[in-house]
């Protein structure tokens, strides 16, 4: 984990909030969504705290980043997403493994 991952993680989690059943939920949706749309999840890293999805890291396509936020969009109870999804130039694709 780098030093910009571990930054990310502290400012999307409120240092009192703990996960409520409803946040695992959305964050499972979220995950399935993912996986089902042959996002590779392993790049990502994923945040929700009282419904406010925080989705950042990188992609291998422009299309990929597409489903990625369709994905998030369309898990039942997301009341606001914040995406920092980078995609991978062209001739770092084939460095990524498949998911």
């Amino acid at each position: 984990m780098d030093k910009s991952t571990s930054a990310h993680g502290l400012v999307a989690r409120q240092p009192s909030d703990n996960p409520s059943i409803d946040d695992r939920k959305i964050k499972a949706a979220v995950e399935k969504n993912l996986s089902d749309a042959g996002v590779r999840i392993h790049l990502l890293n994923l945040v929700v705290s009282s419904g406010v999805v925080r989705i950042w890291g990188i992609v291998a396509t422009p299309e990929e980043e597409v489903a990625a936020r369709v994905a998030v969009e369309c898990a039942p109870g997301v009341k606001e997403i914040r995406a920092s999804i980078q995609v991978l130039p062209f001739y770092m694709r084939p460095f990524v493994r498949a998911s």
